[in-house]
């Protein structure tokens, strides 16, 4: 074998071992074996401060001073890491924190939970629920409770 074919073969080796490296690191990261980088920090941060005040009127603005952030930068740093917008960020928070209290039937009706995770209105929650979880907040219980 010559030289040039076998330093292409470490290569391709060594290439191959930092890409298992890599995949371990991301699963160990999840498992919480490693410590979080600083944007996994800040993510985790600006969701406790939505579930903090999800039923107050949270303000993409208000949010950004909470993290000590301008709303700009907030909204780029949402977009490069998740894809979502501030506003949608808040929203699918609050959905989530929904169908949680749905499930664990905390609140008597659907409507104390939209007003406990800050939806003004029911009918728009209704619709915003349904798109995120494929049912409506009623369908969604009935399912769960069969």
């Amino acid at each position: 074998m010559t030289q040039s074919k076998r330093l292409t073969i470490d290569t391709t080796l060594v290439l191959t071992q930092k890409k298992a490296m890599q995949i371990a690191l991301v699963t160990t990261k999840r498992n919480q074996h490693v410590p979080l980088t600083y944007q996994e920090k800040l993510i985790e941060r600006l969701e406790k401060t939505v579930r903090e005040h999800l039923s107050e009127h949270l303000t993409i603005d208000s949010l950004a001073i909470h993290v000590a952030m301008s709303k700009s930068s907030l909204y780029r740093f949402l977009k490069k890491m998740t894809g979502s917008t501030p506003g949608r960020f808040i929203r699918d928070i609050r959905l989530q924190e929904a169908a949680f209290l749905l499930r664990s039937q905390q609140y008597q009706t659907i409507s104390e939970v939209v007003y406990a995770v800050g939806f003004e209105d029911a009918s728009s929650f209704t619709r915003l629920f349904k798109k995120r979880f494929g049912k409506n907040p009623s369908t969604y219980l009935e399912s769960i409770f069969r």
